[in-house]
């Protein structure tokens, strides 16, 4: 059966629309898309760059994003709790590294995960024995100052403790990533609430001068992108799919690994287990 309206006509009657158009019609540009987001230094997932947006494994997953949905991608510079803000009232669009929790469900949908990393507790070693850690509701009987990002979510067990004075006085909010890791080194804090992968970078960068010793897995959860809600569920829909074809196509694993020392299993965008 033949084509009800031939493709290869397609052409000709656009001309002729075009030419039929009423005198002095013009077409409305596509309004341009743009996506704002936050972003500070964070290695590897953040780096600075003078002068120029940054990079770094979240920045250039976003910036591909970008791509593959026909948006620029704006970066802002700014804390963790001051991005979780203006997600909230709809003043940026993205936030990536987040993990899923119902409060945050109420301003913003989640993607697929895009990072799987334990978030940990880690002390200087020299402090790992300042009191008996049995679980992490035994921070509130000792002095340790436990470096943390305002508004992060550190696991379930976490949230349920802000609720207790004495454990909210071992807490020591942070300005940035980079903040908390300086005041580790040079003692004005104990331990610090991270990631592992953040963790070992310290300990590289230092060359091992301020030895680490991990207390508590936080949290397994993966991280996944958060996207307002102002946008609208088909919006995020959307951006899923992107980042579900960058996975399938080998794109997003490939970036993990030029940023993440680690082979990538797809299926949960962490590190793989058996190494292979």
């Amino acid at each position: 059966m033949p084509d009800r309206f031939p493709m290869r006509f397609l052409p000709a009657v656009l001309a002729t629309l075009l030419a039929c158009a009423p005198a002095g019609a013009t077409s409305r540009p596509a309004e341009a898309c743009v996506l704002t987001t936050r972003w500070n230094p964070l290695p590897p997932y953040w780096l600075a760059r003078e002068g120029q947006a940054p990079t770094g494994y979240l920045a250039e997953l976003l910036r591909e994003l970008g791509l593959r949905s026909g948006c620029e991608v704006r970066f802002r510079e700014m804390n963790w709790a001051r991005g979780v803000a203006e997600l909230r009232e709809g003043r940026i669009d993205l936030i990536a590294g987040a993990v899923q929790s119902a409060e945050r469900e109420r301003f913003a949908y989640f993607t697929r995960p895009i990072n799987a990393v334990r978030s940990v507790l880690v002390l200087r070693a020299e402090r790992a024995s300042a009191g008996s850690l049995e679980d992490l509701s035994s921070l509130a009987d000792t002095d340790l100052r436990i470096g943390i990002q305002a508004g992060a979510n550190y696991g379930p067990e976490y949230v349920a403790l802000l609720g207790n004075p004495a454990f909210v006085e071992r807490l020591r909010p942070i300005v940035g990533p980079q903040g908390g890791w300086d005041m580790l080194a040079n003692g004005r804090l104990d331990g610090l609430f991270t990631d592992e992968l953040s963790a070992l970078k310290f300990e590289a960068d230092t060359s091992g001068r301020v030895p680490l010793t991990p207390v508590f897995v936080l949290s397994d959860e993966p991280s996944r992108i958060m996207v307002g809600r102002h946008l609208g569920a088909e919006r995020a829909a959307a951006l899923d799919a992107v980042i579900e074809a960058m996975v399938a196509d080998g794109w997003l694993p490939r970036l993990r690994e030029a940023w993440i020392a680690c082979p990538t299993d797809p299926s949960t965008m962490g590190c793989r287990l058996d190494g292979g």
